[in-house]
């Protein structure tokens, strides 16, 4: 069996050199595309919560008129995922 590694780097052909970069490079691609998928869930988490957030403080008065009808926590829990 012919193994090309064992070759000087100039007696390899190059078709060889060329897959042996494309592989590194397509490494390279996909790492940076999963860090910017990550860094983007991160930032969305953000942007929801801050949502989330003000909301709350905007709606904190119709919350407690709630509370006072007779809504439970988890009611009202339910109410602001939805």
């Amino acid at each position: 069996m012919f193994n090309f590694r064992e070759l000087a780097l100039d007696t390899l052909p190059p078709i060889y050199l060329w897959v042996e970069r494309s592989e590194f490079l397509n490494f390279q691609l996909v790492s940076i595309f999963f860090c910017v998928i990550f860094f983007l869930f991160v930032i969305d988490g953000f942007l929801i919560y801050s949502i989330m957030l003000n909301d709350i403080e905007e709606r904190t008065y119709e919350f407690a008129m709630l509370r006072t009808l007779g809504f439970e926590n988890k009611s009202l829990a339910i109410l602001l995922v939805v």
